[in-house]
């Protein structure tokens, strides 16, 4: 590993010391997976509505407000480290990446008639869901030396698995898998965020 990549990874791990991000990501993610759980189990596309609206609004204003949290709390205590972002071309990359998903998940709906996604194709995504988002999960706890990562990890996989044996489509199965995540980001955040404050109660920064 060269000294740029560990940099990032120093800054990456960095970021995620005092849990804020997971605490206030986690309670967004939770939001838009218990939205996207109801307008199936419910059979209403208003919250369906809402979830896209939720990740459209919720999202971008949660960046902010951990920004906003670490200026007032991490920054005075341990100083700024900006979060590492991906280059253009990897930007580029995902955008492509995601345009194509939706535009193959868009055209499998209507060539199946299956909105929801509740058949067989539901079933493998809701599997790469899992499989994709653990391995991520567990990459960033060995990269960043973070054990509670692994919780997330845990968390995700077990809510597919019970996802898939309740016989959940994609919709549903992601929503379940995203409650599942947020509520882990939530709790790990939390102890995260104890443990970095006590750490830092006695350093220059801290605040009356």
């Amino acid at each position: 590993m060269n000294d740029i990549s560990k940099t990032q990874r120093r800054s990456q791990a960095y970021w995620f010391v005092d849990g804020l991000a997971e605490m206030i990501g986690g309670v967004a993610l939770a939001a838009v997976g218990a939205l996207l759980y109801f307008s199936i189990s419910a059979d209403n596309q208003t919250f369906g509505t809402a979830a896209l609206f939720v990740m459209i609004l919720a999202f971008p204003l949660s960046a902010k407000a951990v920004r906003w949290a670490k200026d007032r709390l991490t920054h005075q205590r341990t100083g700024y480290v900006s979060y590492p972002q991906p280059s253009g071309r990897r930007r580029a990359t995902s955008a492509i990446v995601a345009g194509v998903l939706g535009v193959v998940f868009a055209v499998s709906a209507v060539t199946f008639g299956d909105p929801t996604f509740g058949g067989t194709l539901g079933t493998y995504m809701l599997v790469g869901l899992g499989v994709a988002v653990s391995a991520s999960l567990v990459v960033r706890a060995g990269q960043m030396g973070m054990p509670r990562f692994y919780l997330s990890a845990a968390a995700v996989a077990g809510a597919a698995i019970w996802a898939l044996a309740r016989g959940l489509g994609f919709i549903a199965g992601m929503g379940v898998v995203w409650m599942a995540l947020g509520a882990a980001s939530l709790i790990t955040g939390l102890i995260a965020l104890g443990r970095y404050l006590r750490a830092t109660s006695s350093l220059p920064g801290e605040t009356e």
